[in-house]
């Protein structure tokens, strides 16, 4: 049982190391909106608050479907190799038919075609 405690405390100790490394979160979501349809103009935006760039190609964001009392991911978004300056902003969107609807969008998700960002309670995201 104290190895186990011991290895808990291990990766705590190293994930909030790993979070204060890096400084991108998850700035603003929009993922139920009706322009021109349906949630046709979904986005997930980073940030960078960190005084220096970030290679995104480190990171995924993974969307986690929280319903029927479990935690199933149902869409991994895999990162480019970008650099991200401190200070700026990084949009994911969603694509509709081919076009995105979303003004600065810097990767387009295609994958469904309409409706990249499932709208339901408890749904989360996160990055890894």
């Amino acid at each position: 049982m104290k190895r186990i405690f011991t290895l808990l405390g291990l990766f705590i100790g190293m994930t909030f190391a790993a979070s204060a490394q890096y400084n991108l979160v998850i700035n603003e979501l929009d993922y139920d909106n009706f322009r021109p349809s349906a949630d046709t103009a979904e986005f997930i935006e980073l940030y960078n608050n960190g005084t220096s760039a970030i290679d995104l190609a480190n990171f995924a964001i993974v969307l986690v479907n929280g319903a029927n009392n479990g935690a199933a991911v149902y869409k991994t978004i895999t990162m480019p190799t970008y650099l991200l300056n401190a200070g700026s902003y990084y949009v994911i969107c969603g694509s509709f038919n081919g076009s995105t609807f979303v003004p600065n969008c810097n990767q387009q998700e295609t994958t469904p075609s309409a409706g990249i960002i499932q709208n339901g309670s408890p749904d989360a995201l996160a990055i890894i």
